[in-house]
């Protein structure tokens, strides 16, 4: 699990959601400077916040972690 994986994952879905880093902080409820701060300087956010971003994205923090979509999301497909 590597941090700039974790990025570019949310870069990816960011892309595909059609969405800006702005939105996705606002989503949050934490500042664009701070979102942007994490990303620019490879940082982990907390699970909390993961978890928000996650959610913001349409997606799982398990995906956004390993690229991997968790099993329950996949049955469902």
């Amino acid at each position: 699990m590597d941090v700039r994986d974790f990025w570019s994952r949310v870069r990816f879905q960011k892309k595909k959601n059609k969405t800006t880093q702005r939105a996705i902080a606002k989503a949050i409820g934490i500042s664009y400077n701070t979102f942007r701060g994490w990303i620019y300087k490879d940082i982990f956010p907390s699970v909390y916040d993961a978890y928000y971003i996650a959610k913001a994205l349409d997606v799982t923090v398990e995906y956004l972690l390993t690229g991997k979509e968790c099993r329950e999301k996949r049955q469902k497909k």
